[in-house]
């Protein structure tokens, strides 16, 4: 038993030195990479100048909440830019990509690795996404102004861009 406390208790330290580092890297003026909740991020306000996202927006466990501390951390004038997929819009090829998508990938991905569900939830968690003109509204909503959207590849991915 003591050695998985000790095992805990040397990952907990880990991390801590780890955030404590990104932390001086960040003060020193160094670009890095963050993980973590964007629901309660520990930085302070007007912290960045620019946050972005790829691909981890559906992730996020409220949409306007996360947009409110995305808004907090960024300085004046500040800049956030967000790459998610999206459904396209125009119904032929909506129509195609979904056959594609929800039929055809998880098809051969499956075949290919054995496992289908891993295939069919990037498309249903895309149908789940809001559309572009709902995301913007959300940003708006926590005050981000010159919100844009940027269809992508005829519609299957979106940049949203705002400014603080």
């Amino acid at each position: 038993m003591k050695e998985v406390f000790e095992a805990a208790e040397t990952k907990m330290n880990k991390t801590v030195n780890a955030l404590i580092n990104e932390y001086a890297a960040i003060r020193a003026g160094r670009c890095v990479v963050w993980q973590g909740s964007v629901a309660g991020m520990i930085f302070a306000a007007s912290w960045f100048d620019a946050v972005t996202a790829f691909e981890t927006v559906y992730f996020w466990p409220d949409l306007p909440q996360c947009f409110r501390e995305v808004y907090r951390v960024l300085k004046p004038g500040g800049k956030v830019v967000i790459l998610e997929f999206s459904t396209p819009r125009n119904p032929l090829f909506r129509r195609v990509y979904g056959l594609y998508s929800h039929r055809l990938l998880p098809a051969i991905g499956g075949m290919i690795s054995k496992d289908r569900k891993a295939y069919e939830y990037l498309p249903a968690s895309v149908d789940e996404f809001p559309a572009p003109e709902c995301f913007m509204a959300m940003m708006r909503e926590a005050g981000f102004k010159d919100c844009r959207a940027r269809s992508q590849s005829l519609g299957i991915a979106q940049i949203y861009t705002g400014e603080k």
